[in-house]
């Protein structure tokens, strides 16, 4: 219950208020787009790489999480594709279901580990955001590739821009080369850096509440609910019992279990319509996860615990 009031509550009203800001009040794509920008770009690296900077990382299982994490993504890749091959799902839907299934929303899970669980939570929940962002950005351009062959020719480029340019990863890198060099920023840039920080938990919820698609189609009823089943409660499941087999424990599988069982984020709809998914899907997968997570997201960190 702790849990649930301290952190998926706040997030969840942020989400709603982003939702009803993006209707109601601020209908204007352009200013939505230029605050996604800000905070994917600017205070999202710079929270992640402060948090990763003042935390002790002697001893952290970056091996054991990462397999951990790995695994279980290519697992779910696996039973998405087998099950849409038996019911001859198109090869447009495959793709999008497959994106659906194993990328995150790291704005939403950087809030839930901070007010739940500090700066220690952010720390370790961003280490594993490090390790499985590059990962699954790299499943997906490969899927979309393969399933969508009219976007040959355009992957490799779009690879090297979702992997080696993000900038999610660049801060997680920034803050372990700081950590690991014990290299302390002079007092100046470090007030700054703080301050760039600071809005990186509400302006990125606000902006992934504005992205909130609740129109669908009947016949997409059954992908959606698949692709939500297997993202919400198989992934964070699976790693769970894994990392706990691999002798992991404490924070490092309750963040293992988070950055599972965290919605899709809203990039997933621009990378199907530019490499040739169902983008409509999916704009769809992506609401109902957002707004099914405030339920298992709690759900699983109980089991956790």
């Amino acid at each position: 219950m702790s849990i649930l009031l301290q952190a998926i509550l706040p997030v969840s009203a942020l989400l709603v208020l982003g939702y009803l800001i993006k209707r109601f009040a601020l209908p204007d794509v352009g200013s939505w787009k230029a605050l996604e920008w800000l905070s994917y770009f600017v205070f999202a690296p710079a929270i992640l790489a402060t948090s990763i900077m003042e935390t002790d990382l002697a001893g952290a299982p970056v091996l054991e999480m990462g397999s951990v994490l790995v695994i279980v993504s290519l697992g779910v890749v696996a039973l998405i594709l087998i099950t849409g091959k038996f019911l001859r799902i198109s090869r447009s839907r495959l793709s999008s279901m497959t994106q659906g299934g194993i990328r995150f929303n790291v704005f939403i899970g950087l809030t839930i580990a901070s007010v739940g669980f500090g700066s220690t939570g952010v720390a370790v929940f961003a280490i594993a955001a490090a390790i499985l962002a590059p990962f699954v950005n790299l499943v997906a351009v490969a899927t979309l590739t393969v399933l969508n062959p009219d976007a040959a020719g355009f992957w490799a480029r779009r690879l090297a821009k979702e992997v080696f340019a993000n900038p999610l990863i660049a801060g997680c890198a920034i803050g372990i080369a700081l950590n690991l060099l014990n290299i302390d920023l002079p007092d100046a840039l470090a007030v700054s850096v703080n301050l760039l920080a600071a809005p990186a938990l509400a302006c990125g919820t606000i902006v992934a509440g504005a992205g909130i698609v609740l129109t669908f189609d009947f016949k997409e009823s059954l992908a959606i609910l698949f692709t939500v089943a297997v993202k919400l409660l198989v992934l964070p499941v699976a790693a769970v019992l894994l990392a706990r087999t691999m002798g992991l424990h404490g924070l490092e599988v309750t963040m293992i279990a988070l950055v599972c069982a965290l919605p899709t984020g809203p990039g997933t709809y621009m990378l199907a319509m530019r490499m040739g998914g169902d983008a409509k899907l999916m704009a769809s997968i992506t609401g109902v996860q957002t707004l099914v997570s405030a339920a298992t997201i709690p759900l699983i960190l109980t089991l956790v615990q």
